[in-house]
């Protein structure tokens, strides 16, 4: 590894040695690396690399080049990955055909953490840079060996229990934003109905200048339909985790372990995506408080529909503590822009921006809903 000194990049193996001990050690991986691999290395090269802010993209990331233990997390990982999107298709929610959607990582010479979607010789990609991935991971880590989260938590943790909290967290994270890009796909986001060769759907991008509502009524979109495919995995379907949840709620757990993940992850995303000058109208993101405030409405709605946790998770009170454990990972070198940012989302015109961006929002899908009706 090289050196790291803001932390995104670490040294990973004692920690992810922990974490893979705690996966599922024999899981058939389902999956054919040879022709999107190939595919995506030349894309990469060949085009992606030439995309602005993309020059220090280098290929596909050779999982062999790594340190072996991370190397095994991350093909497990990858292989899970394409698993869930075989299992959900390549169709569209209006019915539109698409190419087999692969997973992977970018192998690339600086620390940029990026996700992007496109499509290249008979499949559609969605596909992480390594700083990325580097930071969800070691967010994950530092959640699970942090006290005060074991605590909001109500279970014990320490060596092996943090541990298994450190591995559910990174999957519930990775699963998210590999969900929140698939969804541009599946929902027709603009931009993606007809990605090739010259059409890149990229997640962090510099601010155009204009206004930029829709696009971030998007995101608020692709953020609902991502909290509903982790939702429906980890509360509907997945198999108890029993270390972490002897004698509590587990569905209870895995929500709030959900919502902590998310919004500290929204929070570390912050110093590496905004800055003070960006305007909010201009920016391509909503500032993590509002995208906070769209995700705890989908999950409330979520557990309303399928009665799965009860309401009181939802309180202010329960989710004050969870947001003031999450702004512990915002950098220091961000604290005074996130200040900025605080202060103004309660002027009259933050609120009116905030008004603005959730008709946007609420527009996108009623005019779905009348499609489909």
């Amino acid at each position: 590894m090289t050196d790291d000194p803001d932390g995104t990049l670490i040294e990973f193996r004692a920690m992810t040695h922990a974490l893979l001990l705690e996966g599922n050690k024999n899981e058939e991986l389902k999956i054919d690396f040879m022709i999107p691999e190939v595919n995506l290395d030349r894309f990469i090269r060949a085009h992606l690399s030439k995309q602005k802010g993309c020059d220090g993209y280098l290929g596909k990331l050779d999982l062999a080049t790594l340190d072996p233990v991370l190397a095994d997390l991350l093909h497990r990982v990858q292989g899970r990955m394409n698993n869930t999107l075989g299992l959900a298709g390549s169709q569209t929610l209006g019915g539109a055909q698409l190419p087999p959607i692969h997973f992977d990582y970018i192998h690339v010479s600086d620390l940029t953490p990026n996700a992007h979607v496109f499509q290249h010789e008979g499949f559609s990609f969605i596909v992480l840079t390594l700083p990325m991935v580097a930071l969800v991971l070691n967010l994950s880590i530092r959640l699970g060996q942090s006290q005060r989260v074991v605590s909001l938590l109500n279970i014990s943790a320490g060596g092996t229990e943090g541990n298994s909290l450190s591995s559910l967290l990174f999957e519930m994270l990775l699963n998210f934003f590999v969900s929140h890009e698939y969804a541009h796909l599946f929902l027709q986001h603009g931009g993606t109905q007809n990605l090739g060769a010259a059409n890149v759907w990229t997640e962090f991008v510099e601010n155009s200048g204009g206004e930029n509502l829709y696009a971030q009524a998007q995101e608020l979109d692709a953020d609902a339909f991502a909290a509903t495919v982790v939702l429906n995995y980890f509360l509907q379907r997945r198999a108890a985790l029993p270390f972490l949840f002897q004698g509590n709620d587990q569905d209870e757990i895995l929500m709030t372990s959900f919502l902590l993940g998310t919004m500290a992850s929204f929070c570390a995303f912050w110093f590496k995506n905004q800055t003070a000058s960006i305007s909010v109208w201009k920016a391509t993101h909503p500032p993590p408080h509002v995208r906070l405030t769209n995700l705890v409405r989908t999950c409330a709605a979520w557990c309303d529909e399928n009665g799965s946790v009860p309401i009181g998770l939802f309180s202010a009170e329960k989710l004050l503590g969870l947001f003031d454990a999450a702004v512990e990972y915002i950098p220091l070198a961000a604290r005074p822009s996130w200040d900025l940012l605080m202060t103004y989302l309660e002027t009259p015109d933050g609120s009116e921006y905030q008004r603005q961006l959730f008709d946007h929002f609420t527009e996108i899908r009623q005019k779905r809903a009348q499609t489909l009706s």
